[in-house]
């Protein structure tokens, strides 16, 4: 007789319930194989108890995600929060929705935040510095299509919605109401990805700056509306109740980049990583991967597709003694240092160009890396924001007696902030990211060609944006 459920032991969150249908999706062989897919790169060799994976990751979002949803529907059933979505067109089409589909609606946040990371190649984000056309989103929305058809999930209604939820190439502004509520759930300010990285992370990697109050939080969430450029859309908001809460996952997220994702150390490794990743492209990875695959050749060569069998083939790659080199200073951790000749470039541009200009940026680097210098080992990355306001004014608080502010506003008129935040000026917001470009190097030998070729990177910045 079948198993109908299971209880799976996470050292988080205790224990995980997860219903047969769901079960049928773990065990399928492409989620299996994020058991071999760190969470976090080469950062254990930073913080040695970072070993966790993607697997577990996936799991915690799963289980955030039916406590968010569950807390969602409580929302709309409360006399203020359905009073309050029928006031929209579109909040009156989900409560709609809502009442033929909840079940639906649990189940497709739960299926969303299982597979929202399925995509992800070996070494996690370390292999898109090095792979500059990769996106794991996207390549994922493909592999969770298979899971799902595998499964024999498709005919279900919430299959169909977290599959229309996963494809990041569909604008929010064009979703159904319901998978607009479920795009925020797992993308947005606040979101059960954060949820659950930032705490799992932290007790990993043994620090305690991933800590917000995440039972208050999940369960005190709230449907709100917005606007896109004319289109009113549904978003995840907070209670009033929760929104001390959304302030410390906010400001839990900026420490965790400060001292621990983009941990100076760690941005030696990855892209001495990335540099060798770089070095076996074409046997790892081509763009037809996400143009053109078949599925029973894809189950074969993905499930090979791991961090072991990576480094099995750096270890062995047959004629690149400079590959050879590289991974015995890693296995010894002898790492490059921040090169004193070329400078650190910052590069201002506009917030909606970040991901074009990121691009380019890789591609020119990766050339000059590989054209010039086998010594260089480029790093690019977006520092946070001193203090999280445009999250802050993103993230909206529907109040007791029915009045939406943003969580920024919220705080202030509740005296929530420290004494220190209260001096900031909300109308100060930076307009534009900011991307770092560094450079690594074990000899620092570089010639005056190198050098400027190295500093006309920054002309990038002059590309405007399309408004």
């Amino acid at each position: 007789m079948p198993v109908s459920s299971k209880q799976i032991r996470d050292p988080v969150y205790g224990f995980i319930h997860v219903p047969e249908e769901f079960i049928k999706i773990i065990d399928h062989p492409l989620f299996q194989r994020l058991r071999w897919i760190s969470q976090m790169g080469l950062a254990q060799m930073v913080f040695p108890g970072a070993v966790h994976t993607r697997f577990e990751h996936c799991l915690g979002t799963f289980h955030l995600a039916g406590i968010a949803a569950s807390s969602l529907i409580d929302f709309c059933k409360s006399f203020d929060g359905s009073s309050y979505l029928k006031e929209s067109k579109v909040g009156q089409e989900f409560l709609n929705i809502l009442k033929y589909d909840e079940e639906a609606f649990i189940k497709a946040a739960c299926a969303v935040a299982l597979l929202h990371d399925v995509g992800h190649a070996p070494f996690s984000h370390t292999f898109e510095i090095a792979i500059e056309d990769y996106d794991h989103e996207q390549f994922g929305f493909k592999i969770a299509a298979i899971i799902l058809e595998d499964t024999e999930c498709m005919s279900q209604t919430w299959a169909k919605w977290a599959l229309e939820v996963l494809n990041k190439q569909k604008p929010v502004k064009e979703l159904e109401p319901q998978n607009m509520v479920l795009r925020s759930l797992i993308d947005g300010p606040i979101d059960v990805d954060k949820g659950d990285y930032l705490v799992r992370d932290s007790y990993h990697c043994g620090v305690q700056y991933g800590g917000y109050g995440q039972d208050r939080l999940w369960r005190n969430l709230a449907i709100l509306t917005s606007d896109i450029e004319g289109t009113e859309i549904l978003q995840l908001g907070v209670t009033s109740k929760g929104a001390y809460e959304a302030y410390h996952l906010l400001m839990a997220r900026f420490h965790m980049y400060e001292a621990v994702y983009e941990h100076h150390t760690k941005q030696k490794i990855d892209a001495v990583v990335a540099a060798m990743l770089r070095q076996i492209k074409s046997f790892i990875y081509s763009p037809e991967m996400l143009r053109n695959f078949d599925k029973q050749n894809l189950n074969k060569d993905l499930n090979k597709w791991t961090d072991g069998y990576i480094i099995f083939g750096l270890l062995t790659f047959p004629t690149s003694p400079f590959l050879k080199s590289l991974m015995q200073k890693l296995y010894a951790r002898q790492l490059p240092q921040k090169s004193k000749k070329l400078s650190e470039i910052t590069i201002p541009c506009h917030r909606e160009k970040v991901k074009e200009i990121s691009s380019q940026l890789k591609k020119k680097i990766w050339s000059l890396q590989e054209e010039m210098e086998v010594d260089l080992f480029p790093y690019l990355y977006r520092p946070q924001d001193p203090f999280p306001l445009r999250s802050l004014y993103s993230v909206s608080v529907f109040s007791e007696d029915g009045q939406v502010s943003s969580l920024y506003d919220f705080l202030k008129l509740n005296m929530l902030f420290p004494a220190l935040e209260e001096v900031r000026d909300p109308d100060k917001l930076r307009s534009q990211e900011l991307l770092v470009l560094r450079a690594f190097s074990y000899s620092d030998d570089f010639s005056s060609d190198t050098i400027q070729k190295w500093q006309d990177l920054g002309q990038i910045a002059l590309i405007e944006p399309e408004l």
